[in-house]
Formats: C-alpha cells, structure tokens, sequence
C-alpha cells in the first residue's frame, strides 16, 4: 500500500488513528520491544501490515502470530503477506481480547497494540487493557504505541512493570510503551 492509498483511506475511515503509515523508525522500535523467539504474539489493529512484517521476524519458526484488524480495506495487505506463522481476524479488538482461546489463540507472549485509543470512550480503553492483561501469560507483554501518553495511567493501573520510549522520527511521533505482566 503506498502513502497516498493510507492517506485516502484514512480520509475515508475516520476510526484509523494513524495519519501516515508508520516510518521505518517506528517499525523498529516497536519490533525491538518484543522478545526473539516470541511464540505467540497478537497485533491489535495491524492495518496495512507494515509493522507486522517486523514483528514475524521476532516470531519463533514455529510460532503463532494473529493479525486483528477491523477495517476490511487493510485484511487483503495483511493475507498477501503470506507467512504460515501468520492468521488474520476481521473484528473488533474488544471482541478478541476479551477471550483469546475462542479465536484459537494461547495464551499470547506479547500483544502489540496500534489502536487509536485516544478514539475511544474510557471503558473501552480500560477493558482493553485488563481483558488483555487477564490473558497474556505470566510475564507477557503488551506493547503500546500511540502519539500520546493516554494509556500509561491505565498501563500502570494493571500492570507490574511499565517502560516508555519516545520515537521523534515519525509524523507525528510515536510513544512505544511496554508494559509486563
């Protein structure tokens, strides 16, 4: 997908947070933050599939990673890519995270997140984070990325551990927070 097929789409769609794709320095920077050899990883609002690209390379061989995406102009970028290790789910984030095991996912290692959070009312930012919690493993992750600091309250709220980085080489720039289970 090129520049200006996100740009039109964004303009069409106004639940997709992100006003360009996300830079090579925000792909990085979010993929350094999940762990090597990953096994199961989920990415909420994956959209074009820029960022998942990256993260399969944190994904171990034989390991599992599930795109969710709500908007159907994204699904088709994200089947093209074409990696055994990867399923696609059209639906809701809410929907999926409030039981991973009925959409055939383990308990995930990691969960990175894109959603536009600062879109949504309170309680559903806050039932994103504790249903994700409630089903990451022990020690599980879940990765934020978003242009504002929003979520670390909430982060804090449910989390043990919680880290921030600040990516400049974006338009506009990104927070990557990493919060541990």
């Amino acid at each position: 997908m090129t520049g200006i097929q996100f740009l039109r789409l964004m303009l069409r769609d106004p639940r997709i947070g992100a006003v360009t794709r996300s830079s090579p320095y925000v792909v990085e920077e979010v993929a350094r933050a999940v762990p090597a050899g990953t096994r199961v990883l989920v990415e909420y609002g994956a959209g074009d599939g820029v960022v998942t690209q990256a993260l399969l390379q944190r994904v171990a061989p034989d390991g599992q990673c599930v795109a969710v995406e709500q908007n159907a102009a994204f699904i088709p970028h994200l089947r093209e890519i074409g990696d055994r290790r990867l399923s696609v789910i059209e639906g809701n984030v809410l929907d999926v995270s409030q039981d991973f095991s009925a959409h055939h996912i383990s308990a995930p290692d990691v969960v990175v997140s894109n959603v536009p959070c600062t879109l949504l009312p309170f309680e559903d930012r806050d039932r994103l984070v504790r249903q994700t919690h409630a089903g990451l493993r022990v020690g599980g992750r879940l990765v934020m990325y978003q242009y504002s600091l929003l979520m670390r309250p909430l982060l804090r709220k449910y989390f043990s551990e919680v880290e921030m980085r600040f990516e400049p080489w974006n338009f506009p720039p990104y927070f990557v927070m990493i919060a541990i289970k």
